[in-house]
């Protein structure tokens, strides 16, 4: 249910350390993404209550290719309050949306 996923409000998403996607950190984690933003660490919250895990690579912040870990965290910066966001994500060479909301 979207209305049930875009009601959890996430009061913080800076408990989380982004780093840029190398060609190195690709080869070593079996990253299929050519750009993004790796999820070096997370809160206990972030990954319990989005369930973003650390490993996880940021590729699109609602329609905005991540190509940094800068780029990440303007576009989380920039959507917050503004409604619901939607990362597109990479975990094992899958990728899948988590919507949430930033109050």
């Amino acid at each position: 249910d979207l209305a049930e996923l875009a009601a959890q409000s996430v009061p913080v998403l800076r408990e989380r350390e982004l780093v840029t996607l190398t060609p190195a950190l690709r080869a070593e984690r079996g990253v299929r993404s050519e750009a993004g933003a790796l999820v070096y660490r997370a809160s206990d919250r972030i990954t319990q209550d989005l369930q973003i895990l650390p490993g996880d690579v940021i590729v699109q912040v609602n329609r905005t290719a991540v190509r940094s870990a800068e780029d990440a965290s303007r576009a989380l910066d920039y959507y917050a309050g503004r409604g619901p966001i939607r990362l597109i994500c990479e975990r094992e060479g899958q990728t899948f949306p988590i919507d949430f909301v930033i109050r």
